[in-house]
C-alpha cells in the first residue's frame, strides 16, 4: 500500500475516471490516471493528473455527487458548507450557459425557482435527475436536450416531515426522514414509507 498524499483529508470520492479528496478547510484535490482529451471537463483543464493535486481552493465543498448517462456524458455536483451548489464537467443542469463542457467550478443559482440555494444534501441519479433537499423539503430536477439546447424541470417531492438525506440508484431512491422513517418515491410520484427505525 502506498501512501498518495500528506494531508488532512475529511471525504474521498472516487469512480472509474477520477478520485476527489476533500480537506479539512473544503477544498478539493484530484488524482487520475486517464489521459484524453475528454478527461478535461473534470479534470479542470488538464488531461492527466498523476500526482494528487489541488484543482478546487476556496469553495468550501463539503459533498460531491457524480453522474454519469448511458452516453459520454459525466457530470459533477459540489455541495458547499454554506448550501451553494457548483458544477463542473458535462454541463446538463443549467440553461443559462451554453457551454456543455465546463473545465472550471461553476456556481448555480435559483433562476427559475430551482433549488440551489440553501441546500443541505445533493443527490444525483443520472445526468438527466438530481434530488436538493433544501430545509428539509426534496427537490427533483429533470434535465434533458431539446436539440441543442439543455431544458430542465423542477419538481417538489411531497412528505409529511423534513427530509434530512437522500440516496438514489439506478431503480431506486431512498429517502431519509428527521424522525428515521425511510421512504421510498414510486414510479407513480408517490412516497411510500417503508417503516421507522
Amino acid at each position: 500500500m502506498k501512501k498518495i498524499k500528506e494531508g488532512n483529508f475529511e471525504k474521498v470520492f472516487c469512480n472509474s475516471s477520477v478520485a476527489y479528496f476533500i480537506d479539512d478547510v473544503g477544498d478539493v484535490w484530484a488524482i487520475s490516471r486517464y489521459s484524453s482529451e475528454s478527461n478535461k471537463v473534470f479534470l479542470f483543464g488538464e488531461t492527466n493528473l498523476p500526482e494528487v493535486t489541488k484543482v478546487l481552493e476556496g469553495k468550501n465543498i463539503k459533498e460531491i455527487s457524480y453522474a454519469k448517462s448511458d452516453g459520454n456524458s459525466t457530470l459533477y455536483l459540489g455541495l458547499t458548507t454554506s448550501g451553494e451548489v457548483y458544477i463542473w464537467g458535462n454541463n446538463w443542469i443549467t440553461a443559462d450557459d451554453a457551454n456543455h463542457n465546463l473545465t472550471y467550478a461553476k456556481k448555480l443559482t435559483s433562476a427559475s425557482k430551482t433549488p440551489y440555494e440553501n441546500v443541505t444534501k445533493i443527490a444525483s441519479f443520472n445526468t438527466n435527475k438530481h434530488y436538493f433537499i433544501v430545509d428539509g423539503r426534496v427537490y427533483c430536477v429533470y434535465n434533458g436536450n431539446s436539440g441543442d439546447e439543455p431544458y430542465y424541470t423542477t419538481e417538489e417531492i411531497k412528505f409529511n416531515e423534513k427530509i434530512v438525506d437522500v440516496v438514489t440508484t439506478y431503480n431506486t431512491s431512498l429517502f431519509l426522514s428527521e424522525s428515521g422513517k425511510l421512504y421510498t418515491y414510486g414510479k407513480l410520484g408517490a412516497a411510500s414509507g417503508l417503516g421507522v427505525n
